[in-house]
């Protein structure tokens, strides 16, 4: 069970036919939530992972995304179910280069699945680029991106 300090991003998943998408976003409803414009950032994620793939047998999974200048680490775990919604830890952070730095995570049981000799053997597994447009939100105190 996540401590009250873990930071935990919770994930629900929709599907929407694309040729709706259109008519959702001028529904008044969520035009009464809005809480800024649509934004569209291209992003360019490199995940990495052992040659063995160590992190993915733990259900992890570790990324550096690059949007614009500025790059972002991420390093994400599988999501459990907790009150019908999958949530799941995670633990992100700025970076100056292109290579994981995961000195700040403090979480013991992460810190033991990165201690040894795990991080010297981290490597590039594959990069994505992405297209992504999203929407903020706000609703009864809490940020959502749509």
């Amino acid at each position: 069970m996540a401590g009250a300090e873990d930071p935990t991003e919770v994930e629900l998943t929709l599907r929407l036919d694309p040729k709706a998408v259109s008519r959702l976003l001028r529904d008044p409803l969520l035009r009464k939530l809005k809480d800024g414009p649509r934004k569209t950032s291209r992003l360019v994620p490199t995940y990495f992972d052992t040659a063995d793939f160590r992190l993915q047998r733990e259900r992890a999974a570790l990324r550096v995304r690059q949007v614009g200048a500025r790059r972002i680490q991420t390093l994400k775990f599988a999501p459990r179910a907790e009150t019908g919604i999958l949530a799941r830890r995670e633990w992100e952070r700025e970076l100056e280069g292109k290579q994981p730095d995961l000195r700040d995570i403090v979480d013991r049981h992460v810190r033991k699945l990165l201690n040894g000799d795990l991080k010297a053997k981290l490597e590039p597994v594959f990069v994505t680029e992405i297209l992504r447009s999203i929407v903020p939100l706000q609703l009864v105190g809490s940020t959502i991106v749509l």
